[in-house]
């Protein structure tokens, strides 16, 4: 079964994500075929030949028949797009500016967090200890 699988998936592969990309749902499809595919071979070269679990083996045939499916949808119509790389290099230059904003936000968020944790534990704990003591007392 793996081995069919396996033939299965070399042959498709190519045919599932060729071709040009020239509209946007053709760029959805290819990436979402990609990750299929890739999810596929991962999860065979993990299935040991001598000891096949039948949850691995259902999620390969499951991720290469969606792989299968989705590249459908690459030959609906839809918006053109020109691939302008210049473009793509500022857009995701701006993304990881901003995802580096918040990484920063949330260091010194933690930080400071680990400053009012410094002062807060102390009185916590010198509260539990007065309690224990007066209840030992009593």
């Amino acid at each position: 079964m793996r081995n069919c699988l396996k033939h299965q998936y070399i042959q498709s592969t190519t045919g599932c994500i060729s071709g040009s990309i020239s509209t946007i749902s053709e760029l959805e499809t290819y990436m979402i075929v990609a990750e299929r595919i890739a999810e596929t071979k991962d999860t065979l070269s993990t299935i040991d030949p001598e000891n096949i679990s039948a949850y691995q083996l259902a999620y390969a045939v499951e991720r290469f028949d969606t792989a299968v499916v989705w590249s459908r949808f690459s030959k609906m119509p839809g918006q053109k797009f020109v691939m302008d790389t210049q473009f793509l290099k500022e857009a995701c230059g701006k993304k990881l500016s901003e995802a580096e904003r918040g990484l920063i936000i949330l260091i010194f968020i933690i930080r400071k967090l680990i400053c009012m944790m410094s002062w807060i534990l102390p009185m916590v704990l010198f509260r539990q200890r007065i309690c224990s003591m007066h209840i030992y007392s009593v």
